[in-house]
């Protein structure tokens, strides 16, 4: 059985390709900054972790929650709130930067350890 984690598995892209993943075959783990938003993803079959991308001690506790890993889908992402030079803020940017960037970051190096688990090497 292949084990996949999807960062922001519970709406749009996530969802679908959680959807699709529970249809392959797979044990699909959806994070989300908040597990009560994880009512779609429950249905599909997913488990509903806390996972989020842009807090270092979040990311580091969903990794001890899992044993093994096969695959990881870095989903999550933010649009911001800036659409021309007029709204562009710098507190905004961080804020998309920290998710849509810094978040592969945080979650990339602290699935390693799980991620090709013996048996199934990288």
């Amino acid at each position: 059985m292949t084990t996949t984690l999807i960062t922001e598995g519970h709406r749009s892209l996530g969802l679908e390709t959680a959807r699709r993943l529970i249809q392959a075959g797979h044990t699909v783990y959806a994070g989300m900054r908040d597990p009560s938003n994880g009512d779609a993803a429950r249905a599909l079959g997913a488990r509903v972790m806390q996972l989020d991308v842009t807090d270092a001690q979040s990311v580091q506790a969903a990794f001890t929650e899992l044993a093994e890993l096969d695959v990881l889908v870095n989903n999550a992402g933010i649009l911001g709130i800036a659409y021309g030079v007029e709204d562009l803020y710098a507190d905004a940017m961080a804020n998309v930067l920290d998710t849509n960037v810094t978040g592969i970051v945080r979650v990339t190096p602290a699935a390693l350890p799980v991620l090709g688990h013996p048996g199934h090497p990288l």
